[in-house]
């Protein structure tokens, strides 16, 4: 006697949010890079399947091109003005930049976790950035 198959379970959208774990890519600046475009280009895959998988593919989306918008304006700043400015004296104000990056991505890490926490738990994840996708 067989079994019959099990319903195959409908994407909730939590794919996006961990591949925005690849932040913790090993070399700097190009894991923010990685992540962020993980998660545009994986959102594609998940909007298909409308309802609550295309709401938390989108807020994804727009979190991973946010993120990934700031890590280059801000990193590109830090690197332009250090080698514009072939004398920096002392690590502030210049500096700031760099902390700012640093709080964007520990921001990042944390919104990661909670949207694929939440995704996975099948609920929707009120986490916002520029809504570039609807």
């Amino acid at each position: 006697m067989t079994q019959p198959p099990y319903p195959r379970e409908l994407p909730t959208g939590a794919l996006p949010w961990g591949l925005g774990l690849f932040v913790f890519f090993p070399i700097p600046f190009i894991g923010s890079v990685i992540a962020g475009i993980a998660m545009v280009i994986s959102s594609a895959s998940q909007i298909k399947y409308g309802g609550l998988a295309r709401e938390n593919a989108n807020r994804a989306a727009n979190w991973g091109l946010t993120y990934l918008i700031a890590t280059f304006v801000l990193v590109g700043a830090h690197f332009s003005i250090l080698f514009v400015q072939r004398t920096i004296e002392g690590f502030f104000p210049f500096g700031l930049i760099i902390l700012t990056w640093l709080g964007v991505t520990i921001l990042h890490i944390v919104l990661t976790i909670i949207g694929l926490v939440r995704a996975s738990r099948r609920q929707p994840v009120r986490i916002n950035g520029i809504p570039f996708f609807r």
